[in-house]
Formats: structure tokens, sequence, C-alpha cells
């Protein structure tokens, strides 16, 4: 009986297609893992190490692996601590002096001793290798197209500031001040996104924070004794949803700075944004002007502003809610969950 269980102990080991090796490990004066000795090794150890077990057996890894002891990944003390202290562990390791990737187990039969299974894993790693190198080959190309996006949107946004400049049309020139501002804030989106490493989403606040310093420097003159304050929670939005958020600010921060504080000395102006754990989010900007004129309903404006308003808005599947006691205010409300 004991030498049939010894017969099917042998096959089974034998045939094992992961490697196996049976280690005693050597210690120093200090008590130290300083070396390992083959006691057994399997077939797949051989074909998985390139090693020939009947050479190996007996000796210590340091003659048959010269070097090993000084590899970063420091295989005899990995191996030492856990035949000295029965912890078993799991990894995955480069072995340099073999030029191969192994997923390997280590457990202590008895103390001092210690067995390691392990299977060869390079074609796995090097798949991911490849794979990281690609996805980081995308984000610099990713990061390339916006900052040449970004380029041309400037570009065509200081045409039109040039084209305005030398207009002598009061109105005309107006128009051309509000496109290059709407232009501009697209541009500062895949600004930021040159400048960030998730190339899928941006921080509103600090787009809408960028944003509107650029705008109250654009309208210095208007701007200068109208004061800015922002109350902005840091949230982190889909490309395709911080663009309408920005125009919509672009729009309601120009009304604001052309027309609420006509015929006043001073204004403000507060832009809040805030998040909830629901999903939903809200921004606000607040002025207190002179507010707008009861008979005014701001949905049938034929204001072009007011208008891309209810558009931007409708983009994002927000309600718009208006003020006008004391100026006024415009808070967009957005789900960025999607139904479903």
């Amino acid at each position: 009986m004991l030498r049939e269980s010894e017969t099917r102990y042998r096959s089974l080991f034998e045939n094992m297609i992961n490697g196996f090796a049976y280690h005693r490990v050597i210690q120093d004066e200090g008590g130290k893992p300083a070396d390992y000795v083959f006691l057994e090794v399997n077939e797949a150890f051989e074909k998985l190490t390139r090693l020939n077990g009947a050479e190996i057996i007996g000796k210590r890894v340091t003659e048959v692996l010269p070097g090993i002891e000084e590899d970063p990944a420091d295989w005899i003390g990995t191996y030492g601590r856990v035949a000295l202290t029965g912890e078993g562990i799991r990894f995955e390791q480069l072995s340099r002096l073999l030029g191969a990737w192994y997923s390997v187990s280590v457990y202590s039969p008895l103390k001092g001793y210690l067995v390691a299974v392990f299977e060869d894993i390079t074609i796995r790693k090097q798949a991911e290798e490849r794979l990281q190198t690609s996805l980081h080959e995308k984000e610099v190309l990713l990061k390339e197209i916006h900052h040449r996006v970004k380029n041309n949107i400037q570009v065509i946004s200081s045409l039109v500031g040039l084209q305005a400049d030398v207009s002598t049309d009061e109105t005309v020139r107006e128009v051309l001040k509000d496109v290059t501002s709407r232009v501009r804030s697209m541009a500062l989106v895949h600004e930021k996104l040159y400048q960030t490493a998730d190339l899928s989403s941006i921080d509103l606040a600090e787009y809408a924070k960028s944003l509107l310093n650029y705008l109250w420097r654009a309208h210095s003159s208007a701007a200068t004794s109208v004061r800015l304050t922002l109350d902005l929670e840091p949230l982190s939005l889909p490309v395709d949803t911080a663009v309408p958020c920005g125009l919509i600010l672009n729009e309601l921060a120009g009304n604001a700075l052309k027309h609420a504080f006509r015929g006043r000395s001073e204004g403000e102006v507060t832009v809040s944004l805030q998040g909830t754990p629901e999903g939903r989010v809200s921004l606000c900007l607040r002025d207190n002007g002179v507010g707008m004129p009861e008979e005014l309903e701001w949905r049938q404006t034929s204001s072009l502003g007011l208008r891309l308003v209810q558009m931007l808005a409708g983009q994002l599947n927000a309600t718009v809610e208006v003020s006008s006691h004391s100026g006024t205010e415009f808070t967009v409300s957005f789900s960025l969950k999607t139904e479903g």
C-alpha cells in the first residue's frame, strides 16, 4: 500500500504542468538566509527553467545561477523568509538570470525547508507590456490632437478678434467679441485636457475658474469694478458635459458684465458649483445688479445668448431656474447619471 501511494505521488509529481522545486535554506552566522539547496525538482521545472534536474540536485542556487544573490528580486531572501517563518506567499516576478516571468507560490512544509510551485507567465507579461505601450502611444496621440485642436481654435478666435478690432460698426464689434469668447471657452476645454492625465474628463471647477478669469480680462473695461466671487466644488465631468457647461457659463457671465451693472459704479458676480452624492450637479451664477425687466420672459427673448443657454441646457437635460430679486440668479441643475 505504501509503495502504491508513493507511485501515485511520483506520477502526479512528474506529470504536473507547473514547475515544482523543494529546497533547504542555508543561513549565515547571523541567522539570515544566505543560500538554498535544490533537493528535488520535477520535469516541468526543467522545461520552465531550462535547467537539468540531475545536474542541480544537491547544489546551492548560487552555484547553479551565479549572481542570483545580487538580483533585485531577492529570491534568496524571499524564499528564506517563508522557510523560516512558515508564512506562505504568492507573487509574480521576473527572473533576470533565466530571462522569464514567473507566477510563484511558496510555502514551508517544515522549518528551514520550502516548496516553490510556479508557472511561466512571460507571454502574458509581454502582452501586457505591449498593451501598456499601445495605450501610452494612444494617450500621447490624443494629447497631441487636443493640443492641435486647441491651437486651431485659438487661431480662429484670434482671427475673429482681429476682425472685431478693425470693424467700425459697434454692433458688429460686439457680436464678434461674443463669438471670440464662445470659441475661447471651447478651446479652453482642450487646453485643460492636454494638461491632465485623464483625457476623457476635466475638473469643472478648474475649468470654470480659468474661463471666468479669461472673461474678466477680456471685458476689462466693464469688469474692473465688478468683483468675482467663486465657490467651486471640484467635480470631474466628461468632456461632452463640460463643454456645454462652459458655454452656458460664458453666456451668463458675459451678460452680467454687459447688462447687470449699467449706471452703477461697482458690483459683484458670484459663481458656485456643487455636486450631490446622488450625482446631481448645480451650477449657479448670481449678480447683485439691476436685475432683468419684470416684463421680460427670458425663455421667449430674442437674445442669442439666452437662447444658447436654453439650447445647451437641453443638451444636458438640465433645469434652469431664474430669479430676479436683488439682481439676477441663474441656477442650472442636471444629473451625471444616465437613466435606464
